[in-house]
């Protein structure tokens, strides 16, 4: 995280470690204000608590908790519930929409949580999404190498 206020050759004022990849997307809560999700290319999603920040960069900032993981290669995006503090989605390489409650964590197996839909998007790898914030937020929107996009109404899974 960088600060505006400051030089703009500055170092970061934080610095948000736990992919072992490269960490291609994130996602700011609209609901919750500390909540920040990242999604990489080692196929893991993790919800960071972004004031809760230490006073310099060393050590880095860890993970409140690793959320999922999308299997075989990259998560490539995550959005967040405009409505629902604890709900996100995100879509990867799998094709696959996974939404997921960051309060659960009976999900956990292995170390790894379970989301609670999983829905096979599109033929190939789904790139994109979206929640819709105008209305009760149950419609998600996604993008994919297929070339279409889809929208998904999480009340009819």
């Amino acid at each position: 995280m960088f600060s505006l206020l400051t030089d703009a050759d500055a170092f970061p004022i934080s610095a948000f470690s736990a992919h072992e990849k490269e960490a291609c997307a994130v996602a700011w809560s609209p609901t919750t204000r500390d909540h920040l999700l990242s999604c990489g290319w080692d196929g893991r999603i993790h919800l960071w608590d972004a004031h809760n920040l230490p006073s310099s960069i060393e050590p880095e900032v860890l993970p409140v908790q690793h959320v999922g993981w999308h299997a075989g290669g990259p998560a490539y995006a995550a959005a967040w519930s405009p409505t629902e503090a604890h709900t996100a989605c995100s879509v990867g390489s799998d094709g696959e929409l996974r939404v997921w409650d960051v309060r659960d964590k009976a999900r956990i197996e292995s170390g790894r949580a379970l989301p609670t839909v999983c829905i096979a998007a599109h033929d190939g790898e789904a790139l994109a999404v979206d929640f819709d914030k105008y209305s009760s937020g149950c419609l998600v929107f996604s993008g994919g190498t297929d070339g279409i996009v889809k929208a998904f109404d999480l009340r009819m899974p």
